[in-house]
């Protein structure tokens, strides 16, 4: 299933909202309480950007759920599949409470987070 288009200029606020969560995870000891404030924001952006759109993650999934955990396949990931990554690790969140920091405490998310900047260079104006 095919996610909604992405405009270069919510992909830029979605970038925007990325770096200082970037930033914060990159410190040695990132402040809780900040990081959460900038992670929320980060994901209402991401919301409100539709650049996480629902879509069925758990079918799309289904069949190679171990590419939720493959940072290689996000180091390589197209700006449609990023985003479907993305967005399926916040609606496992949701369920499960502390996914999101533990991908933080891992660098996975921060992988992501590189990994859009990339893409964002890319784009064509």
């Amino acid at each position: 299933m095919a996610l909604p288009t992405i405009s270069k200029q919510a992909f830029q606020q979605v970038i925007e909202a990325s770096h200082p969560v970037s930033n914060l995870i990159t410190l040695a000891v990132p402040q809780p309480e900040v990081l959460d404030l900038h992670l929320d924001n980060l994901l209402m952006t991401m919301q409100s950007t539709e650049f996480t759109s629902p879509f069925d993650w758990q079918t799309e999934f289904e069949s190679n759920p171990e590419s939720l955990e493959d940072v290689e396949q996000v180091k390589t990931a197209g700006l449609e599949d990023l985003r479907k990554i993305m967005t399926a690790h916040i609606r496992i969140d949701r369920m499960s409470n502390g996914h999101l920091e533990s991908l933080i405490e891992s660098g996975y998310w921060n992988q992501c987070l590189a990994r859009m900047d990339e893409l964002y260079g890319e784009m064509d104006e």
